[in-house]
């Protein structure tokens, strides 16, 4: 009988009982390359599997998990992280740096140019993290308006983090798009936000299966809830910078 060369447990299969680790020889190039691109695909096929998913069929992500179904796809928490750092990786080269907040004779056109651009870098990571910093808020507020439905309170977070990461996709995507026409910014900006906030309606439909009157009401209750939030919070930045 062998050894597991992770634990050292006594193995008579394929994988260790103990651990879980492969009985491979690592070391040998063939098995190096195999265990490394089994990996990667599997990611990947995960990945991709997930993104359609999210994309295309608001809500099954969040049932799925619900179910319990999760080796499957992108853990909520990893499939934002991997989104949000998409997003902040192209916006600096996409961003519009032609709106102005500050104008200020005070300070050299230069000064003024960086504390605009990163007063704008400030508003939208504000706009864009501002979902995930109150979801615990927000999943109380989904926890109070389906208290019939008898969910855990973590339901509610991973339906948010699901929608956060849509956002994310749909705001990096018509990021990409207005950098090369410009002209038409402030279209997909409304098709932007239009998108994000109808696919939160068609998630919530989907995911607590309630009528349509019903879910058109709570929708505009979290709705009302997230501007107030983010209006306050983009104030009280602006008072903040100008001081």
């Amino acid at each position: 009988m062998k050894e597991c060369k992770n634990c050292g447990a006594k193995i008579d299969d394929l994988y260790c009982s103990i651990c879980g680790q492969k009985d491979i020889n690592i070391l040998e190039t063939k098995e190096f390359f195999k265990d490394f691109f089994s990996d990667v695909l599997d990611f990947d096929s995960r990945f991709y599997k997930s993104i359609k998913y999210l994309i295309f069929n608001p809500g099954f992500l969040t049932t799925e998990y619900w179910l319990g179904k999760k080796v499957k796809y992108i853990p909520p928490i990893k499939l934002i992280l991997i989104t949000s750092f998409i997003y902040f990786i192209i916006l600096p080269y996409v961003l519009d740096t032609s709106e102005t907040f500050f104008e200020n004779t005070d300070f050299s056109q230069e000064k003024l140019d960086l504390m605009n651009t990163r007063l704008a870098l400030a508003e939208l990571f504000i706009e864009k993290y501002l979902v995930v910093l109150f979801s615990p808020l927000i999943a109380l507020l989904f926890k109070v308006l389906y208290k019939t439905k008898r969910l855990f309170y973590i339901h509610h977070i991973i339906g948010l983090l699901h929608w956060c990461s849509f956002d994310f996709i749909v705001a990096t995507f018509f990021s990409s798009i207005s950098y090369f026409f410009s002209q038409y910014a402030d279209i997909f900006d409304y098709f932007s936000i239009s998108l994000t906030f109808g696919y939160l309606f068609l998630m919530m439909k989907n995911i607590y299966n309630e009528s349509l009157l019903k879910t058109i009401t709570k929708f505009f209750v979290v709705l009302l809830f997230i501007i107030l939030i983010i209006t306050l919070l983009i104030v009280l930045f602006v008072l903040i910078n100008s001081i």
